[in-house]
């Protein structure tokens, strides 16, 4: 039977061994202090945004964040050049 502290050293481990973060995302992570797994677990978002108040599109104010809803009903791609693509929705 392993000791408690041997099952939770795993969480002072870099946040670069954990399953997708690898090297360039640990130096994200590293910008916002996220250094160990067990950081992970104790950052919490700096606000949240209420998805469930629809503005109309047509009373929708510049500047201002607002959630709008809407159908897309075409969508086309344009590479002017190499390693640049332009994505147009209507």
């Amino acid at each position: 039977m392993t000791s408690k502290v041997s099952e939770l050293s795993h969480l002072t481990s870099s946040v670069r061994y954990a399953k997708g973060v690898g090297e360039a995302k640990a130096r994200l992570l590293e910008k916002l202090g996220i250094r160990t797994i067990f950081d992970l677990f104790w950052h919490f978002p700096t606000h949240y945004e209420d998805r469930s108040n629809l503005t109309p599109i047509g009373k929708t104010l510049p500047g201002k964040k607002q959630v709008i809803q809407g159908r897309v009903v075409v969508v086309s791609r344009l590479i002017p050049r190499k390693n640049f693509t332009i994505i147009k929705a209507a």
